[in-house]
Parts: C-alpha cells; sequence; structure tokens
C-alpha cells in the first residue's frame, strides 16, 4: 500500500517548513530560559522510544534523546528572531486574559440565565400542585364540620 498523495508532500510545502521551523525556535528559546538539566528527562517509564538513553530513531548513527536537547547555539546555527520577554508582557498577558475569561464566562451566565427566566415567562408558571385556599381561619371550618356532623348524626 503506498502512502496517499497529500502526505508525500507535506515535507515540500513551505508552510510545513515554515511551521516546524518556528517550532524549532519556541523549543531553542524554551531550553535557553530554563536550561534544563539531563537529569530532568525521565530514565524509565516514559514512552516506548523516549526515555533518556534510549536511541532516536532513525538517525544513523545513533543519537540518544539525552544528546539531541542542546541549543541551536551548541549546533552552530541560530535563530533571526528573538522571543525575548524583556518588557514584562507576559504577566501583563496572563492576567488579562484571566480577567477576560472571568468577565466572557459572567457573560455567558448571565445570558443563560436571562434565557432561562424568558422560557419560563413563556411557557407560564403552573405550581405542582394545585390547591385553592379560602379565607376561612381553621377554628370556623371545624365548627361548620362538627355542626353539619352532628345534624347528620341524629336524623
Amino acid at each position: 500500500m503506498e502512502p496517499a498523495p497529500c502526505l508525500t508532500l507535506q515535507p515540500t510545502d513551505p508552510i510545513f517548513l515554515v511551521l516546524h521551523a518556528f517550532t524549532d525556535a519556541i523549543f531553542d528559546e524554551w531550553m535557553r530560559r530554563f536550561v534544563p538539566s539531563n537529569a530532568t528527562f525521565p530514565d524509565e517509564m516514559a514512552p516506548i522510544g523516549h526515555n533518556r538513553d534510549y536511541n532516536m530513531v532513525p538517525f544513523f548513527p545513533p543519537i540518544t534523546n539525552e544528546e539531541i536537547y542542546v541549543t541551536s547555539e551548541q549546533l552552530g546555527y541560530s535563530y533571526a528572531v528573538s522571543l525575548d520577554d524583556a518588557d514584562g508582557g507576559l504577566p501583563v498577558f496572563v492576567l488579562g486574559s484571566t480577567l477576560g475569561g472571568v468577565f466572557i464566562g459572567l457573560l455567558v451566565l448571565l445570558l443563560i440565565f436571562v434565557l432561562y427566566l424568558r422560557q419560563r415567562k413563556n411557557r407560564g408558571f403552573e405550581p405542582l400542585i394545585k390547591a385553592d385556599f379560602t379565607n376561612r381561619k381553621y377554628t370556623e371550618e371545624a365548627v361548620e364540620f362538627t355542626c353539619s356532623d352532628m345534624k347528620n348524626s341524629y336524623t
């Protein structure tokens, strides 16, 4: 079974190249910012082929996962784009995103509540039990009941 034609053309697509180059640039920036030691990568219990000392497939000569996690400068190249966060925009972005999310959540809840009230109004409100209540007091009802019972019992 031969692969689909679109799968064989993907690596030659310029968008494919740009996407993967930018993903590599983001990963390189992460490596430079946090400088993870090789001890952070798992020795065992990772998916097959992803432990620190396993060889990466299909590279030849064999390279372990531990040897591949180096910055671009150590490999002899660099990226033209700098993803540094010098102006402190990340905390502002996170705060704005959080507040925006809360605001949108409250708007959604308000909309759901308004729709519920509108549906309830259109449907008409009916109580679960239809009971007719009178203004007579309990003692008046008791007196009438006992008097009528007494009349019926004598006749």
